[in-house]
């Protein structure tokens, strides 16, 4: 895959995100926690909610910096499965980018009360 392929397909990734979680809202928790075969999500911090997606050539610990240095936001870094070191699970199909971003709304959209006030930024 090319640089310029990569690059497209984050910004792919991260203007669906921003768009479908401009839209969500939970009204109701699961006991249930989010499980997943295409990602893997780590959830830190309190406060704002901020959805982070890493690139294909990266792991979620690129985040760790920013992370660290904006308390009062709860981060959920997101792993994308077959990337960063992480086993691909699901992520052996193809296309795996439809697949992907299917999976990041059902996680937006997941009813585990971690999204309190979620909206996009620009």
């Amino acid at each position: 895959m090319t640089l310029n392929l990569r690059i497209k397909v984050l910004v792919a990734v991260s203007v669906l995100v921003a768009a479908l979680s401009a839209g969500a809202s939970q009204e109701s928790a699961s006991s249930t926690p989010f499980r997943s075969e295409r990602i893997q999500v780590t959830v830190q911090g309190n406060g704002p909610d901020v959805v982070l997606v890493h690139g294909l050539n990266s792991c979620p610990r690129v985040w760790q910096r920013l992370v660290k240095g904006m308390p009062g936001y709860r981060f959920h870094l997101i792993g994308l499965r077959g990337f960063g070191g992480l086993p691909p699970g699901a992520n052996r199909d193809v296309p795996l980018l439809p697949e992907l971003l299917k999976e990041l709304h059902r996680y937006i959209a997941y009813p585990s009360g971690e999204f309190s006030e979620f909206s996009h930024r620009a």
